[in-house]
């Protein structure tokens, strides 16, 4: 499993001594044991006599072997559930008495039986994990005989006893938490059909992009996320964090799911509603957390799978640790040809399939200074190319991430932790017009977009008697990013205008928080912030292709200084049954792409804005119950008011046949209201059963400079969102799960003419051990072949047919 013992030679004395540490690697033990070897000494000098060395070397082996299994001791045992049956499948893991930290891990066998073999002599915890069971550790010390085989029960645990750390940046249950919070574990991760990781969020009704399709046929301008509905564009209005630090793109503000293996990624926790009063901008409506892997002792997992399509995808994880040091890798290969995204009957001679291809590799290394101060390294290299449906459409993207953290526990049970973070992006992309019979096209625009940026941020917590958990801390951002433009001539086929638009971002905020334990039953939970933000050096600079001449715009200075609160309250009826609510005010400041980066898709053209404002929810309010309504059963609901004043959307300018031009604007006012449930019934260790079901009504409340906009609905908000799962595992036998998605009319534009219909989905997926390393299995995406609308260009725009792909999985430690 893992060496117990280190060993060196000291081959400058004589006679020639052995050293051992007992001890794992992570946990190295005091005692160092010399061994006299004698006139073996002259034994290990290359330069003797061969036979004699090689005889030596042998009996040195024996030596070291007999010391080395002398001084360690087996740990084997059982994990049953509490009908006292096998539980095959789950995680035992070995740490450290103070439980900091995992030195091995294994996975019981068909008996749910395990072996942990060679541990060195002295104290340890033991934990065992498994889906739908509440974990147990218990403590157990090795000695150098084969200990008794130890028995552990899981008990079946209820949904809601789920572990969450973003609602307040501090852990709490699902049940004690004051928000609408829903977690997907590595078990909803790792059974999802979804190749992406927004595939897989689309199990959760309110989680939507710009458009319908998903980001392996969407444009990466139009990935931007939005929670219940609140932003009508390609800018994401909820903050995207992997491992505490934020992905959004630093120029437009989307995200690149792409860059995120789903192989790699842990658990994946939602916060819907505002929460900019501890994340500032972009969690205007909510915040996703996703936790990668650590680096562990001798993890491994690599999945590959093949798909209709000409689909292919190679994803690989790799760690280990060796006393504090540790490290990991983590990269994918994913390539696909795609479908026609232009719906069958207006296809013409220039429509081809959405070709997608990426790469990723991801490099984690992290240090324990001590058991109470870590430090971590992460280093990301993107780079991926698109062909958007068209022969003349493409587009690619290389970034590279780096990012540095740390954390510290001190005596005084304050717990400090910094970061800093930086990113480097160049993203291309050409844009065309299209004939009406779509048999002609020609070449309009060519863009390079190189970006910059680089965040920093710090924090500070600590508990203060059992009344008051506080936090206080400050970030930090600095943008800098220019869209380079050729602009073509009517014939497509000569440059006409060279334009380079664009400015710089920055950005400071700190905030403060305080939950407050009133009386067992209540808790108050309340935060601030102040963001100060500014748009500067913006400029637009126009060179004529043929004459040389140049004209230059400078846009003036913006900056603003925003206040945000939340107060959330929750009241405990017991142990299986919690009131909450929660009146918050949030923020998004517009993005660089939004500025000065104009677009076209189809025969629509954006233009930008240089004199845009932030958006901000002036009113936000939800009110929620959650509930175990027994062990088995888990059910929430909440309802939630936003008053959104200066949303930023696409407003209509003008209409031709050939031509619809719009603009960003802010749009004045909006208001998104409405109502969503969750019901999750655990029928047994092997049966899930899951639903959640939004209704939203988002609605345009005011825009002078248009009144015919008000009473309009916001463009791509659906009123009815429905999403069912059955999921069954049995490791022995066969893992399966089926999911369902009702999405209800919606509209592509904010005139409210083009209409996209509702439409039904399913998916499923299923997967057999074949051993208690690999795993093979299969996955449906829309096993009924369905065709639906994901935009209308007004050309109408289709989702993805039906897509099947499978493959083996192989896992170590995990």
């Amino acid at each position: 499993m893992f060496s117990s013992v280190k060993y060196f030679f000291n081959v400058a004395s004589r006679p020639l001594y052995l050293y051992g540490w007992a001890g794992g690697p992570e946990r190295s033990l005091p005692t160092v044991i010399p061994i006299r070897l004698g006139r073996w000494a002259s034994m290990l000098n290359p330069l003797a006599h061969r036979r004699r060395f090689l005889t030596g070397a042998v009996r040195l082996g024996l030596i070291v072997f007999m010391f080395h299994t002398a001084l360690a001791g087996d740990i084997r045992g059982t994990v049953t559930d509490r009908r006292q049956a096998p539980l095959p499948g789950a995680v035992v893991s070995l740490s450290p008495p103070d439980g900091q930290g995992v030195l091995v891990s294994i996975v019981t066998d068909k008996r749910g039986q395990f072996s942990l073999l060679q541990v060195p002599p002295g104290a340890y915890v033991l934990r065992a994990t498994a889906h739908g069971f509440k974990s147990e550790t218990i403590a157990c010390n090795v000695s150098t005989a084969t200990a008794e085989p130890i028995h552990i029960t899981l008990q079946i645990a209820a949904p809601s006893e789920t572990i969450t750390v973003t609602a307040t940046r501090s852990e709490q249950t699902v049940l004690s938490t004051s928000a609408s919070v829903t977690v997907f574990d590595d078990q909803d991760v790792s059974r999802s059909p979804g190749q992406t990781v927004d595939e897989v969020l689309r199990q959760m009704p309110g989680f939507s992009l710009f458009r319908r399709a998903g980001s392996l046929a969407s444009h990466p301008t139009a990935q931007g996320v939005s929670l219940r509905g609140i932003g009508p564009s390609g800018a994401s209005r909820t903050l995207v964090l992997l491992d505490g630090l934020p992905i959004n793109d630093l120029f437009g503000g989307w995200v690149y799911w792409s860059r995120l293996p789903v192989l790699n990624l842990e658990k994946i926790e939602i916060v819907e509603g505002g929460h900019s009063s501890l994340y500032g901008n972009y969690a205007l409506g909510g915040i996703i957390n996703m936790t990668s892997r650590r680096p562990e002792r001798r993890t491994a997992a690599v999945r590959g799978q093949f798909g209709n399509q000409n689909t292919a995808q190679t994803e690989f994880f790799a760690g280990d640790k060796w006393g504090r040091l540790g490290a990991a890798v983590q990269g994918q290969l994913f390539s696909t040809q795609g479908y026609p995204i232009v719906a069958k009957n207006t296809r013409g001679a220039i429509d081809t399939h959405t070709r997608t291809g990426f790469g990723t590799l991801n490099l984690k290394l992290s240090y324990d200074l001590s058991p109470q101060a870590s430090l971590f390294l992460d280093g990301n290299f993107f780079d991926e190319r698109r062909k958007n449906g068209t022969r003349e459409q493409r587009n690619g993207t290389v970034g590279k991430y780096f990012a540095a953290r740390g954390r510290v526990r001190t005596g005084d049970g304050s717990q400090w932790q910094a970061a800093l973070f930086s990113n480097f992006q160049s993203f291309n992309s050409t844009f065309s017009a299209i004939a009406n019979d779509r048999n002609r096209e020609r070449l309009t625009l060519a863009q390079n977009v190189p970006s910059q940026g680089t965040g920093a941020s710090a924090q500070w917590s600590k508990r203060i008697s059992n009344r008051h958990e506080l936090a206080v801390g400050t970030d930090f951002l600095w943008v800098r990013g220019d869209s380079r433009e050729q602009l073509f001539d009517p014939s497509g086929t000569r440059v006409d205008l060279y334009r380079v638009a664009g400015g710089r971002q920055r950005s400071l905020g700190g905030f403060a928080q305080d939950v407050i334990t009133l009386t067992e039953k209540w808790q108050l939970d309340i935060s601030a912030r102040i963001d100060r933000w500014r748009n500067y050096d913006g400029s637009q600079t126009d060179i004529s292709a043929t004459s040389g001449s140049a004209t230059r715009l400078v846009f003036s200075e913006k900056s603003n200084t925003l206040m945000t609160t939340r107060i959330s309250a929750r009241y405990l009826v017991n142990d299986r049954l919690s009131l909450w609510s929660s009146f918050y005010k949030a923020f998004r400041a517009p993005t660089l792409n939004e500025l000065y980066r104009q677009f076209r898709v189809g025969n629509v053209q954006t233009l930008a804005n240089s004199q845009l404002g932030p958006e901000r929810v002036t009113e936000g309010t939800e009110i929620g119950v959650k509930s175990n309504l027994t062990r088995s059963i888990y059910w929430s609901a909440s309802g939630f008011v936003n008053r959104v004043k200066d949303p930023i959307t696409n407003a209509t300018l003008s209409v031709r046949p050939d031509l619809i031009t719009r603009q960003r604007q802010n749009l004045g006012r909006t208001h998104i209201r409405g109502f969503e449930t969750q019901l999750e019934y655990q029928a047994s260790p092997r049966w899930l059963l899951a639903g959640r079901y939004l209704f939203d009504q988002a609605q345009v409340a005011e825009f002078r400079a248009n009144r015919a906009l008000e009473g309009l609905v916001i463009p791509q908000v659906p009123r009815h969102q429905l999403a069912l799962q059955a999921r069954y595992t049995n490791s022995n036998l066969i893992n399966a799960a089926a999911f369902a998605r009702w999405i209800g009319r919606q509209f592509d534009d904010d005139l409210n003419r083009f209409s996209l219909d509702r439409f039904f989905l399913l998916d499923f997926t299923v997967s057999r051990f074949l051993n208690k390393n690999w795993e093979a299995f299969v996955a449906v995406e829309n096993a009924f072949n369905r065709t639906y609308m994901v935009g209308m260009t007004p050309t109408p725009m289709i989702g993805a047919p039906r897509r099947v792909h499978g493959g083996l999985r192989f896992a170590l430690g995990i």
